[in-house]
């Protein structure tokens, strides 16, 4: 079970970074150990806690921060080429000649 705070702005230039990954407490009715881990990109900030020892939460934070990384990547603007306006050309076939 994951539990998860975000808040996230879009800041494509800005790659996501995990911060930290410490032992907490378990949440109300869970068990087991558990691991809260922060996620930043600029002033944005994930915060959210894992069951699992240190180590395995360490590795999935990673994976979701380069899901991340990829994601907003994708989402960032194009970048713009110049091209022509209006409709292209029409392209002219010309008949073969019957004899």
């Amino acid at each position: 079970m994951t539990f998860l705070r975000t808040i996230v702005r879009m800041t494509p230039d800005i790659p996501f970074q995990l911060t930290s990954v410490a032992e907490t407490a378990a949440p109300a009715g869970c068990e087991g150990v558990w691991q809260r881990y922060v996620i930043t990109q600029g002033a944005n900030t994930i915060v959210g806690v894992r069951s699992g020892v240190h180590e395995e939460v360490n590795l999935i934070a990673t994976e979701l921060v380069g899901r991340l990384n990829q994601r907003f990547a994708k989402a960032a603007p194009a970048p713009k080429f110049s091209r022509p306006r209006g409709r292209p050309a029409k392209k002219v076939i010309a008949a073969e000649p019957t004899t």
